[in-house]
């Protein structure tokens, strides 16, 4: 059973293209041109995956920010495979929309390889990376939404009458529905774990990093108040934005976003300047990512995806959704502004 893993790739938009590249993705998202969106529902290993583009934007020192386009998946392991089959099934689809994007290869030039080694050197590592069921494959949650819908239609027959039987009885009747339905034949046994390497990895990486912290707890008691008295020092220092809310962007976003129970979200913050504060995010992003890997390992916090750091990568927050049963990748095309907000603000 593959685990799953997270993938962002960023591509600075060209100059002025921004907006025709926000209506492709918008006529993508709505089903056009002829010939659809990106294949990710074809891929078998998709959980989720979005297009949009981020506007163009100023940091805290007033220096300018290329509009950007971002490419995030939630995907089953091996990520080669994964690239494999989108470049493979839709070529095309991406020279369109990297078509737009700075460094992308010429019409002339655009080949298989070229289009792999363009995704790979955008591809930024996440810092923290949310899983709501790890080890759970698409292949797994697919297989599992045909088993509900089955075992829903056996206790809907007009032939059953389940008012006089009791809970145990009616378990009973759907174990032996299923033990005699040969489509369902893969759950009479248990999903297999993801792999033993990857397991290998997560064991030692639950042990080592406790140790680690373990043999440094006289340094960190040590820079304990030091650092307390500076957080300090930051905050009582530090302005308080004002920051008003734009009711009419408010609207917009909430007519792109605002489809099911459970909607994508990306938000954009940037991370004031010191090695204070990029240390302390630093330092977070890397405690809340060793309790997703092992504390909130099941539908803890099922809105949160990843979050990436901003020391020479990227300080993009975001979230988002797939369908109820998770049976089909979600394509969304949206953008968002970045502000000059610090994370969470």
């Amino acid at each position: 059973m593959p685990h799953q893993i997270a993938l962002t790739v960023l591509a600075d938009v060209e100059p002025g293209q921004a907006d025709e590249l926000k209506r492709l993705l918008s006529a993508l998202g709505g089903g056009e041109p002829a010939g659809g969106a990106l294949p990710f529902a074809r891929l078998g290993m998709v959980h989720f995956a979005r297009m949009f583009v981020l506007d163009e934007a100023k940091d805290l020192a007033g220096a300018p920010i290329p509009a950007r386009l971002v490419f995030m998946t939630d995907l089953d392991a091996p990520l080669r495979r994964y690239l494999d089959e989108l470049v493979d099934l839709a070529g095309p689809m991406l020279d369109s929309i990297y078509g737009h994007c700075e460094g992308y290869p010429p019409a002339d030039r655009r080949t298989r390889a070229r289009r792999l080694a363009y995704l790979r050197s955008g591809a930024v590592r996440s810092d923290t990376v949310y899983v709501n069921t790890i080890g759970r494959s698409v292949r797994q949650v697919r297989q599992e939404a045909q088993l509900w819908e089955a075992i829903q239609a056996f206790l809907d027959r007009p032939e059953h009458d389940w008012a006089g039987c009791s809970p145990t009885q009616v378990q009973a009747a759907v174990r032996d529905f299923v033990t005699g339905a040969e489509e369902l034949r893969w759950a009479r046994r248990p999903a297999r774990p993801p792999g033993l390497p990857w397991r290998i990895r997560q064991a030692v990486h639950l042990v080592a990093v406790p140790l680690l912290v373990l043999l440094l707890t006289p340094l960190i008691i040590a820079a304990l108040p030091f650092w307390l008295v500076a957080l300090r020092r930051h905050e009582r220092a530090d302005p308080v934005p004002d920051i008003r809310l734009d009711h009419a962007r408010t609207e917009e976003l909430a007519a792109l976003e605002d489809r099911v129970v459970q909607n994508p979200l990306s938000a954009v913050g940037l991370v004031k300047p010191g090695r204070f504060r990029l240390l302390t995010t630093m330092v977070v992003l890397r405690i809340v990512n060793y309790a997703t890997r092992h504390v909130s390992t099941g539908a803890a916090c099922p809105g949160s995806r990843r979050f990436t750091s901003p020391a020479g990568r990227s300080s993009t927050t975001a979230g988002g959704w797939s369908s109820p049963a998770a049976t089909t990748a979600a394509w969304k095309a949206t953008w968002t502004t970045s502000s000059t907000r610090s994370p969470g603000g």
